[in-house]
């Protein structure tokens, strides 16, 4: 898991917070990392939110189709987005 995202947040991490997570691992996503590992990681990070749970669905429907670097990217859009508003 650390190879994915680095550090695990603390229990109490705010949206923001996790979001900016959910952003490096989906933005910054290594095409030798195994896809399912890093959706895994997002669920930890970002799982719990309403918000972030949403998108995390979203990709996880269209990430191996023929569109599958377009959903990584859109997803990692939405939670730069989520990580700028207020917690």
């Amino acid at each position: 898991m650390h190879a994915v995202g680095g550090v695990f947040l603390a229990v109490d991490a705010d949206l923001p917070k996790a979001a900016w997570a959910a952003y490096t691992v989906a933005g910054a996503r290594d095409a030798i990392m195994d896809e399912r590992l890093s959706l895994v990681w997002l669920d930890v990070a970002i799982g719990r939110y309403t918000e972030g749970a949403a998108i995390l669905s979203e990709l996880e429907t269209s990430y191996e189709g023929m569109d599958g670097e377009a959903a990584w990217m859109r997803a990692a859009d939405r939670y730069a987005a989520l990580a700028q508003s207020p917690a």
